[in-house]
């Protein structure tokens, strides 16, 4: 961006000048380039460096579960914020966390922070007697408070946020976004004069969930088995169609593929252990979503 002043004759050489120039809008982050030059006349400045905004840096998100809440069954998820701070939180100061809207996070939520080491050489620091809040009744914004002196969110270091909700009940045509804001005093509303740091992440879609799932071990197999039989009986909210792709995801450990001549190779798609579509005796409607099938697990 750039802008341009008129100005009229009477400046003097060698005399200092001060001018404003009004910003209607600043951006999100701290540019990567974040410096500024003038230019007047003939002469150029040489690069003046910026200052860092407020604001949360290398903000990302991550969720558990992305299945929305159905009947009197609310999806619970765990989401993790991670950030970098550019001002630091003190004790006495807060973490507000807004949902996009549909989410609702308890008034009792369970909420943790740690300072992420980065690798096994700095590990992880949980930050104590991190105590959260939701709203009553229960809606999208919940605040992050600090119960020890010596808990605090420090500058400049990478930070994790992990929060319990409940996913919407609805499938939204737009994501949102999840927002976090850090304040220098912590009160029941929060005050803009003690705000610090803001950021924003885009949210995950919410997707369908099955009316049904379960997964249960077939027959009776010894430790010398090779192959572990499993059902999976399941209920999907509609009827497959062409296309349709089921993807299983079992626990790590479990290889549901047949080997491979060269290690490789191990991450291709290729052929299932077994899978078979079997008779559901709770299927009411053949043409319906419910199903069950057998797979292996070596």
């Amino acid at each position: 961006s750039e802008a341009r002043a008129l100005v009229t004759p009477g400046l003097r050489r060698g005399r200092r000048y001060a001018f404003g120039v009004r910003v209607d809008r600043q951006p999100a982050l701290t540019p990567a380039r974040n410096q500024w030059r003038l230019a007047f006349g003939l002469e150029a400045s040489a690069a003046i460096e910026g200052y860092r905004l407020w604001a949360f840096e290398d903000m990302a998100l991550a969720m558990s579960r992305s299945s929305r809440s159905r009947g009197g069954a609310p999806a619970e998820n765990h989401v993790e914020l991670t950030f970098t701070p550019t001002n630091a939180v003190p004790s006495r100061g807060m973490l507000v966390v807004t949902a996009p809207q549909g989410y609702h996070i308890p008034f009792g939520c369970a909420a943790g922070v740690v300072r992420v080491g980065g690798d096994q050489a700095i590990p992880d620091v949980s930050i104590p007697a991190v105590a959260c809040r939701g709203e009553q009744p229960p809606a999208n914004r919940a605040q992050i408070r600090f119960r020890a002196e010596l808990a605090s969110i420090l500058s400049g270091v990478r930070h994790r946020l992990t929060l319990a909700v409940h996913n919407p009940s609805f499938l939204a045509p737009y994501p949102g976004f999840w927002t976090l804001q850090s304040f220098s005093e912590a009160s029941d509303v929060p005050e803009s004069a003690n705000l610090l740091d803001v950021g924003r992440v885009p949210s995950a879609s919410v997707t369908e969930s099955f009316d049904a799932f379960r997964v249960e071990i077939v027959g009776a197999p010894t430790a010398e088995d090779l192959r572990l039989p499993l059902e999976l009986d399941l209920s999907l909210p509609r009827a497959p169609v062409p296309g349709d792709v089921l993807e299983v995801a079992g626990p790590a450990g479990y290889n549901f593929a047949t080997p491979v001549v060269d290690a490789s190779l191990e991450a291709d798609l290729r052929q299932c252990l077994l899978f078979e579509r079997v008779p559901s005796a709770a299927a009411a409607d053949p043409a319906g979503g419910q199903a069950a099938a057998a797979a292996a697990a070596a």
